[in-house]
């Protein structure tokens, strides 16, 4: 039996692919911006599910450590884009187009760190949106750790859950 690979151009082209769905990106951005869950190991995530695989969690805490670097400067890129946006039209598209090569990059530290693990078979069709609930909650845990208990998050919000579902349900369209 062959071990399954992600292949690097096929996860981009997938990845570009699924992003142009419009319900697709507002997710991503939600579980993003809302759980501090990395959109190109979202993206990952979902093509391994694409080929009826998936990671565990404990593999998904060794990919993002693998991209802690790339990820905070990714950050640190999208701010200042943000900050152009409404100042100069023209740095603005030339950052969006530089923050698509950090991105590039960013897929092949992924590519990179999941190809050293093994996949698991994905058993039913929902495991996908189960698993990113699953790492809101992490989230949430770990954000209540270093919150006073009055600030500290009880449940998953209501828009990242549907972002989990939208994703989910994107997926499971495609069987």
């Amino acid at each position: 039996m062959s071990r399954f690979l992600i292949q690097k151009e096929a996860l981009w082209e997938y990845s570009l692919d699924a992003y142009s769905n419009q319900a697709i990106k507002e997710a991503c951005l939600e579980l993003q911006d809302s759980m501090m869950i990395n959109v190109n190991l979202v993206l990952c995530m979902m093509y391994v599910c694409s080929h009826r695989y998936m990671f565990d969690f404990d593999d998904l805490e060794k990919i993002e450590l693998a991209i802690a670097e790339s990820d905070k400067a990714l950050i640190r890129h999208r701010a200042k884009r943000r900050g152009l946006k409404l100042m100069d039209k023209a740095l603005y598209e030339e950052a969006l187009k530089d923050e698509l090569i950090l991105e590039k990059s960013q897929h092949q530290e992924i590519v990179n760190a999941a190809n050293a693990l093994f996949f698991r078979h994905m058993t039913h069709n929902s495991q996908l949106s189960d698993q990113l609930s699953g790492l809101c909650l992490m989230r949430i845990n770990a954000l209540n750790r270093t919150r006073q208990k009055r600030l500290a998050l009880k449940q998953i919000p209501e828009a990242s859950l549907m972002a989990c579902t939208t994703i989910g349900a994107f997926l499971e369209s495609a069987f």
